[in-house]
């Protein structure tokens, strides 16, 4: 049988809490990092036009059923700005 002291499994408990809140933000990094390369992509694809600006709001502009790659990118960029701002999402 191992005793351990009370302070030290609390702060091991503690530093294993900070270790899977420092994924989670990697990941969204890199899924903000993706959406913003595939954003870039379809931005300097020759003859397409620039998507609408959304009134402040995230609301999607596209038909059901026709969304394209540049509106998902902008679908997700809206998704992650509202969670930055803590409306949901």
């Amino acid at each position: 049988m191992h005793v351990v002291d009370k302070a030290t499994k609390l702060e091991t408990i503690f530093d294993r809490i900070n270790l899977v809140d420092t994924r989670f933000e990697v990941l969204k990094r890199d899924i903000e990092i993706e959406a913003l390369k595939r954003k870039l992509e379809v931005l300097g694809s020759p003859g397409l036009a620039r998507p609408p600006r959304a009134s402040g709001s995230c609301g999607s502009t596209t038909t059901p059923g026709k969304a394209s790659a540049r509106s998902r990118v902008s679908e997700n960029s809206c998704i992650l700005q509202c969670r930055r701002r803590g409306h949901g999402g």
